[in-house]
């Protein structure tokens, strides 16, 4: 492995660790300043996925250098980027949307509503970059 690589993974994690220790201390900020009145304060478990995007950006890039077709796989948004991004709003949904898509109680909903899950958000970023790929086209049978 080259120092360049080296150079470049190094940079990289210091970007990542840079930008989570700013969401968490901007996330930080907006709850305490708006308590759980409903304000700014519910977005939080959104800014995590600048980090998803983050980390699905080396995959992303990786495509632009193959070949073949674009493709999105819809298998992928539908049975994991929705849930995710299910729960990464829920605080929102909770708070301003309609009843029916809110738990109804429980210590799952506590969790949910504590701000604290940022795997949601982050699957979410993830999944956005990486749900846009090269499809291999092959000689024969393939598509043109």
């Amino acid at each position: 492995m080259g120092w360049k690589r080296i150079l470049g993974y190094l940079i990289y994690t210091i970007v990542l660790l840079l930008v989570y220790f700013l969401i968490v201390d901007t996330g930080t900020l907006l709850q305490e300043e708006t308590g759980a009145d409903g304000g700014p304060g519910l977005y939080v478990p959104l800014l995590y996925v600048i980090i998803g995007i983050l980390l699905g950006l080396p995959i992303l890039v990786r495509q632009f250098r193959s070949d073949g077709n674009w493709t999105i796989s819809g298998a992928m948004i539908v049975f994991m980027g929705l849930p995710m991004l299910y729960f990464a709003c829920y605080p929102l949904l909770a708070v301003h949307g309609p009843g029916f898509l809110t738990l109804a109680s429980g210590s799952l909903n506590e969790l949910l509503m504590s701000g604290r899950m940022q795997l949601p958000g982050i699957a979410v970023g993830f999944i956005l970059m990486t749900c846009v790929y090269k499809e291999k086209t092959s000689g024969f049978g393939g598509r043109w």
